[in-house]
């Protein structure tokens, strides 16, 4: 499976639990959420942005309507897949912590973990992160969140993930929720072979700017303009893996401003 192919059938399986929500606690709707759309940027190329609205009901079809956050009107022709995968899990997280609080008879559905596999990598979430911060302070969030964890296994009637740390042989348990996929088997394999066919180079992730450079631009162009002296609003930037890896961890990556390539690269 693909990661697009996960991706698509973990919202699947989150837009089915919402749909199947009958009795909905008050202050849960409307709540805020991201949808990816396309806009033309400088140079009339479409280009990716993230716009807000706010989700204030939906069908057991998984047809909704979105608020405009800065007309305040109302699409009631827009359906729950168009919503960015991390909002419609935090719509969901907070429903359960609503019908908690209210003891609302309707227990949410086991995260599933069919979207990982033995051998994937994955990485605690930002919601997890959060979740260590408040029980065991900065230090232990700051460290869990540049660790990096092999899949060893899953259950996946109770949607526990095993683990283990990369720098380390013990293994850990997690709910699938709290998880996300860094790189797929796969694409493990694919680079250690392209890898082997780049002695002495060194994979480097290029970040080339989105209003510049179109996205098909060739290696040898990003890599110019890289080293190039003139100055530019938004510089293209190199970094290593696991600088990019933290950028994406800390939410600090500026998608709407860059496009990726990783390029074996010998300084």
């Amino acid at each position: 499976m693909t990661l697009q192919e996960q991706v698509k059938s973990l919202t699947d399986k989150i837009i089915s639990s919402l749909c199947r929500i009958t009795e909905r606690p008050d202050g849960w709707l409307p709540h805020l959420v991201f949808v990816e759309e396309e806009s033309e940027d400088q140079n009339n190329h479409g280009a990716p942005v993230y716009n807000a609205y706010r989700l204030v009901d939906f069908k057991p079809d998984g047809s909704c309507t979105l608020r405009n956050t800065i007309t305040n009107e109302d699409d009631t022709e827009r359906h729950l897949s168009e919503i960015n995968i991390d909002w419609l899990m935090t719509v969901l997280n907070w429903y359960g912590e609503l019908a908690t609080d209210k003891d609302i008879d309707q227990p949410l559905p086991k995260p599933s973990c069919a979207g990982f596999k033995q051998g994937d990598l994955v990485c605690l979430n930002e919601e997890a992160i959060q979740q260590i911060r408040r029980g065991f302070g900065d230090a232990p969030a700051e460290y869990r969140k540049t660790m990096l964890l092999e899949v060893c296994g899953s259950e996946l009637d109770s949607g526990i993930v095993r683990v283990k740390d990369i720098r380390e042989d013990d293994i850990q348990e997690f709910s699938a929720e709290y998880l996300r996929l860094f790189l797929s088997k796969d694409e493990r394999c694919f680079l250690t072979t392209s890898a082997m066919s780049h002695p002495g180079k060194e994979l480097s992730v290029f970040l080339y700017p989105l209003e510049r450079m179109d996205r098909d631009a060739t290696d040898e162009d990003i890599i110019a303009d890289w080293k190039s002296d003139e100055e530019h609003d938004i510089p293209t930037r190199k970094l290593t893996p696991d600088e990019f890896a933290e950028e994406c961890n800390d939410e600090m990556f500026a998608d709407q401003v860059y496009w990726v390539r990783f390029i074996y690269y010998q300084s």
